[in-house]
């Protein structure tokens, strides 16, 4: 290594050079060694006092900490080999003089050729949607026909969560041709589904993005295609957004990292509103970026709608994804403003132009939902996510003190077992709840010890005052104000993250950018090669526990727990179903779901949205009189008694004393 000349020894030139990022990559390693070093640490006394001494330690590993620390410990020693005999005020001075020499800026307009890797990207999500939702599941068969298979595949079982059956009916809904369908007039109280509206009208108390984005694959019955689909369009977008911010290399890595994502993966086998929401905000960030570069109306025309379209599926994720964006877009118009007021162009009408792109579409789409709140509620500024929470579950409503509150206003439509779930909202739960989203997106994204070292080490390309873009920063803002907007809420979400799922592609960009700095650093050193090695190790030793199962070392792998946790209540629904439709259940019927006793997150309370089909589902009433009303409002069904926790199906005596079935029917066998 050649001594350089004498470099400017300013604080600008020092932030503007490799030696200032040098500090973040030492930082960011050495915060990363200091996560793992407690679990490790502890891991190892445990082992010392065992029977196997301090080879315990190589077995029952922790999945977050024990591989990527081993990784981590490999730095030095490959620091060191690459510097070997050369002086540290060498080593310096080439960290300063190489300020120009680094190359962090993307392409202004991608060539086509790079359609064909964008392509790459689209099937690697599709597939690593797929390795999950193709996994067979077993099925008990002791209660269901001989004739069905003994396994499902994950993807094509019944959802696991009751927003999915929302989800569901909506897009059933919108392939009707309407919004909502007419009240149940029998006993509402008993037909009520979670998540779902009965009165004034049936109707998917969810905002209508996500049924819409459903409805086609609803239609030819693969709904999960749907989510894969979103899942991978999204990807691709976030990796062009990269090749505007980062050299291809770079931008591969990125979208790789978020192609092979195990939470987004996981994700994309739930019918739930964040695929459709994300893939709108990717579209969103992309057109945003080409914005910032072009100018063009068209681009923040496609901004606009694309942000709308997000608002339609998830407004208080729309509104922290683009809030940071949206606050830049504003004052650049003021800025815009006052250079017209010093000397007049023709900036003036353009930004005009960029307010009425952008903000038509949203004007727009705000007038949809009016509309549909009209039809649903009756009012046009009262959602039926609102009228929901009000009547139904008032204790889940948003805010501090939320159980006080909601027991206030709780009334005798008020679902007791199921508003009795919510925890109240304190500072010191809020958070806890901080806590469990950061630390579980950031294992769901990637791995915490690889996010942590990268994001520390893009620190510096997150502003220009440290020679960096703040294209990059204003993506590290949408995270931090993607947190910030779901603090007031008491449940911390779905595997304690999904409230701010939209989060995971956004640190992977950053992490892509952390990467891309480290290996800049080592370039310098003549270490670049085995510094891309070492950034793949530690990459590898953070996603071999999400997706591999490695029984000897860390068990079984994050994807595969969740699967089997979400496979439960799917494998619940199938064996249900089996059961209403097995040949001794006389048809059409009514099932009485006695749910005294039961979860109820497990709900079997599930009705084709216009309450037609030959099994319709309802809870079981107090007394036999109302039983006997059910069944005169019923006159062609036969009813029959589902006990969940036994799992067990018999008929009603109402309808065993009226001797309309076979005695073979009077009990079905539990699973």
């Amino acid at each position: 290594m050649s001594r350089p000349e004498a470099a400017p020894t300013d604080s600008s030139s020092f932030r503007n050079s490799l030696a200032y990022r040098s500090v973040f990559v030492i930082v960011g390693w050495l915060s990363s060694l200091w996560v793992c070093l407690p679990f490790e640490w502890s891991r190892l006394q445990a082992a010392i006092a065992s029977p196997s001494g301090v080879l315990g330690w190589f077995a029952d590993w922790n999945p977050d900490t024990t591989l990527p620390f081993l990784v981590l410990l490999t730095l030095p020693a490959i620091v060191f080999a690459g510097v070997r005999g050369v002086r540290p005020r060498v080593i310096w001075l080439h960290l300063i003089k190489a300020a120009e020499a680094t190359d962090t800026k993307g392409l202004t307009k991608p060539p086509r050729r790079y359609w064909l890797i964008t392509a790459g990207m689209f099937l690697v999500s599709l597939l690593c949607s797929a390795s999950i939702g193709w996994r067979e599941m077993q099925i008990g068969m002791s209660a269901t026909p001989s004739e069905l298979p003994d396994t499902v595949r994950f993807a094509r079982l019944p959802p696991a969560y009751h927003d999915e059956f929302s989800y569901l009916l909506q897009a059933r809904t919108f392939l009707a041709g309407r919004f909502s369908w007419p009240p149940m007039m029998v006993r509402p109280d008993l037909f009520h589904q979670i998540h779902v509206l009965n009165e004034p009208t049936i109707a998917s108390r969810y905002f209508p993005l996500t049924g819409a984005w459903l409805a086609p694959f609803v239609a030819i019955d693969v709904p999960w295609l749907g989510q894969w689909i979103a899942g991978a369009l999204s990807c691709v977008f976030f990796f062009r957004c990269l090749l505007r911010l980062l050299p291809l290399g770079s931008a591969i890595v990125g979208g790789l990292l978020i192609a092979v994502s195990p939470g987004l993966a996981v994700f994309s086998n739930l019918l739930l509103a964040h695929h459709a929401t994300m893939l709108a905000l990717s579209v969103f960030l992309w057109a945003f970026l080409r914005l910032m570069a072009s100018n063009r109306t068209a681009d923040c025309f496609i901004a606009g709608v694309s942000l709308a379209l997000a608002m339609l599926g998830r407004p208080m994720t729309a509104a922290g994804f683009a809030l940071p964006i949206g606050v830049w877009f504003v004052l650049s118009l003021l800025r815009r403003l006052l250079r017209k007021a010093v000397s007049p162009d023709v900036e003036a009408s353009l930004g005009l132009r960029h307010v009425l792109a952008m903000g038509g579409p949203i004007v727009l789409g705000l007038v949809v939902l009016g509309i549909m709140n009209q039809s649903i509620t009756g009012h046009w500024n009262r959602s039926a996510y609102q009228y929901y929470t009000d009547t139904w579950t008032p204790s889940h409503r948003f805010g501090f003190n939320n159980v006080e509150l909601g027991q206030q206003v709780a009334g005798p439509k008020t679902l007791k077992a199921y508003d009795r779930w919510a925890t109240n909202l304190t500072p010191g739960k809020a958070a806890e709840n901080l806590w469990n989203r950061t630390v579980a997106s950031s294992q769901w994204s990637l791995g915490i010890t690889a996010l942590l070292f990268a994001i520390i080490c893009a620190m510096p390309s997150c502003c220009r005052w440290s020679g960096g873009d703040n294209r990059i920063g204003l993506v590290g803002l949408s995270i931090v104000s993607l947190h910030l907007v779901h603090i007031p809420y008491w449940y911390d979400g779905i595997m304690h993250w999904h409230y701010v799922f939209e989060t995971a592609p956004l640190l992977l960009m950053i992490t892509a950018v952390g990467f891309r700095n480290a290996v800049d650093v080592m370039r310098v050193l003549r270490i670049k090669k085995a510094m891309r090695g070492w950034t793949l190790a530690l990459v590898g030793s953070c996603l071999l526990p999400n997706w591999v199962t490695a029984e000897s070392f860390w068990g079984s792998s994050r994807v595969s727990l969740a699967v089997n946790e979400q496979a439960f209540s799917r494998v619940r629904f199938e064996l249900f179903n089996r059961l209403v439709n097995s040949p001794g259940i006389q048809h059409p019927c009514l099932i009485l779901v006695d749910e005294r006793n039961s979860d109820p997150q497990l709900s079997y309370i599930i009705n084709p949205p216009d309450l037609s089909g030959d099994v319709l589902t309802c809870r079981h009433p107090g007394s036999a009189a109302e039983i006997a009303q059910l069944s005169k409002a019923f006159p062609s069904r036969m009813l029959y008694v589902f006990d969940p926790e036994a799992f067990q199906l018999t008929k009603s005596q109402l309808s065993a004393q009226a001797g309309d079935a076979p005695a073979a029917t009077e009990k079905e066998p539990r699973p």
